[in-house]
């Protein structure tokens, strides 16, 4: 006999969705299926579990990887503007990748398949690392990496692990002791939608385009995308290939993400929103930047690196002659990106959104809850110079997308 282990709302709070508790388990007791609102939780096999309590000691919620020993702040970003332009804000992510491919190791982070579906994979090639690169605004499968860090690991393989912070704190309790040759980074999250609310988006769009939607990609750094997030992506006609570009709003997933709509449970008690870090490396976008440092130019991008352990400083310093960077304090971090200290507040329509989900036509759903309710004044707005726009955003004391 199966059973849920997470029935309850309450319950659902404290599962990150990481899978390690499914990877550990000796009698391979552990399923995951999906809820009414798209995410994946655990489902006991109540007739092989030998109640071990293999799958307590992984989960990263009830045992917290915060290490933070010897914290660095820093605005950064990579000389070379390819490298920056590749990536969601200052590319250090790249580089800190592309070091670890030149000692011949391997770098694990979350990349779309061929059918848009986001999974963690691991590359060893330099040529195959970009697929890793850029932002990805919804939960990735963390598809048994766990399994295959730990054996390049045991095999004295280097490696580069790339995460949300609970991930990162899941494979830490799954690995179980201190790997010298693993390196950890995590990135400051608001929470992670579905892959079932991404798709059923895409099958919305790609209706609407009369098309199949290829190559979708968050953060587009283009000089007709009039804004840090920009999205773009392909539609396929029959043989004829056209490509779609736009700001957040244009775009009902995106849209969605930004009022933090639809995030699983869990992101809105994340234990993990804090500046005691589970990783060996933080990376976010330096938000509020350009207060600062004037020439740091945000809409190429800067990144935010918190440098947490020896180690972590340790892989800032291997790539420093690549890059431009300034130290700041942790109270600066904190201004421009909340989730450094508190976690993303619960959403009062979300509840409302989970159960029209079930009864009305999608189409309904985008219109009432996926679409800006003045279309015509975020138009405007994102018509106006970005400075212009700062200045409106500090003055009214709103976010960009209210």
């Amino acid at each position: 006999m199966s059973i849920p282990h997470f029935k309850t709302s309450e319950e659902k709070n404290n599962c990150c969705g990481c899978r390690a508790c499914g990877y550990i388990c000796p009698t391979k007791s552990i399923r995951f299926d999906k809820d009414d609102e798209g995410f994946f939780y655990p489902v006991i096999d109540v007739d092989t579990c030998t109640d071990c309590g293999l799958c307590e000691k992984v989960c990263p919620n009830i045992n917290l990887q915060k290490i933070s020993s010897e914290q660095h702040i820093y605005a950064a970003w990579a000389k070379d503007d390819i490298v920056r332009n590749d990536a969601s804000s200052g590319g250090i992510f790249p580089l800190l990748a592309m070091k670890m491919l030149d000692k011949e190791g391997v770098v694990y982070g979350a990349a779309f398949d061929q059918k848009l579906i986001l999974k963690h994979i691991g590359v060893s090639r330099l040529e195959d690392l970009k697929p890793l690169c850029k932002s990805k605004y919804l939960q990735s499968d963390t598809n048994e990496s766990f399994l295959k860090v730990k054996d390049d690991l045991e095999n004295n393989r280097n490696v580069l692990f790339v995460g949300t912070p609970c991930q990162v704190a899941a494979l830490k309790n799954y690995l179980a002791k201190k790997y010298n040759n693993l390196l950890t980074a995590d990135f400051i999250c608001h929470g992670v939608p579905s892959q079932e609310m991404f798709d059923r988006c895409l099958q919305y769009e790609e209706e609407k385009e009369k098309g199949k939607i290829h190559n979708y990609s968050f953060r587009v750094k283009d000089g007709r995308v009039k804004h840090v997030h920009g999205y773009s992506y392909t539609i396929q006609r029959e043989n004829k290939l056209s490509d779609k570009k736009g700001i957040f709003y244009e775009n009902p997933f995106y849209f969605g993400f930004k009022k933090y709509l639809f995030l699983r449970r869990s992101c809105y008690h994340c234990k993990y929103a804090t500046t005691n870090r589970p990783s060996d490396i933080t990376l976010a976008d330096f938000w509020g930047i350009e207060d600062h440092m004037k020439k740091a130019n945000f809409t190429k991008g800067v990144s935010m690196v918190i440098t947490n352990s020896s180690k972590g400083q340790q892989a800032f310093k291997e790539i420093i002659e690549k890059i431009s960077y300034r130290s700041f304090d942790m109270q600066i971090a904190i201004k421009g990106n909340y989730s450094l200290n508190q976690a993303t507040q619960l959403m009062q329509e979300r509840n409302k959104f989970f159960e029209d989900l079930q009864q009305l036509p999608f189409e309904k759903i985008v219109n009432q809850y996926l679409t800006p309710k003045r279309m015509i004044v975020y138009k405007l707005f994102y018509l106006l110079p970005a400075f212009v726009r700062g200045k409106l955003v500090k003055l009214l004391g709103v976010s960009s997308y209210d």
